[in-house]
């Protein structure tokens, strides 16, 4: 048992990491076979070592942002996994500059809106990958993952993102083909006679 509940395989393989002390982890008969006991005497081991064999941190739980923040966006087909991290401004798409990705204008204003919305341009690297659809729902998914990514990166503008739409998911799909008509809404031709 770990904080009151039983241990799947995959956890208890993870807490096989090295340094961990043989004794803090015990077996336990019961529903499963390989179910493993956590500080089953409820004290801590000596050197510091717990739950996955790292050192207790007494580091603040406030990111520091060395490490990348991910955000999704979904329009229409369109997949952008948005990955954003203080840093100098660099902003690349399927490792291409924004401007030769999107040489539509609008497309590039879309695609930069929440950065500019926020005044982050030059304050953060952002790497996106996209896939799906066509360029203006890449466009608008690159939209919402950086939307999404920088509501992480700092919580406090996230209700200025929210007010502003940046957040909101664009629900408008394509509709499907009905049968016994030529598509969603278009019929086949009516012959009276």
């Amino acid at each position: 048992m770990f904080l009151g509940r039983e241990l799947s395989d995959r956890e208890v393989w993870a807490f096989r990491a090295p340094g961990l002390q043989a004794q803090t982890l015990k077996p336990e008969i019961g529903r499963r076979s390989a179910a493993w006991s956590v500080y089953a005497d409820g004290n801590r081991p000596a050197n510091g070592l717990h739950g996955l064999g790292g050192k207790l941190s007494t580091e603040s739980t406030t990111n520091t942002f060395k490490t990348w923040i991910h955000g999704t966006g979904r329009r229409k087909e369109s997949v952008a996994r948005v990955f954003l991290r203080a840093g100098s401004g660099k902003f690349t798409i399927n490792k291409r500059t924004v401007d030769v990705y999107f040489p539509n204008f609008a497309w590039k204003h879309d695609a930069i809106e929440p950065l500019k919305f926020t005044s982050l341009t030059d304050q953060v690297d952002v790497v996106i990958t996209a896939h799906g659809g066509g360029v203006g729902g890449q466009a608008g998914a690159v939209r919402m993952g950086l939307a999404r990514a920088i509501s992480r990166f700092n919580p406090e503008l996230r209700p200025a993102l929210r007010t502003n739409g940046f957040l909101t998911r664009d629900s408008r799909m394509k509709e499907r083909k009905k049968y016994g008509q030529k598509g969603a809404r278009k019929r086949f031709q009516f012959t009276k006679r």
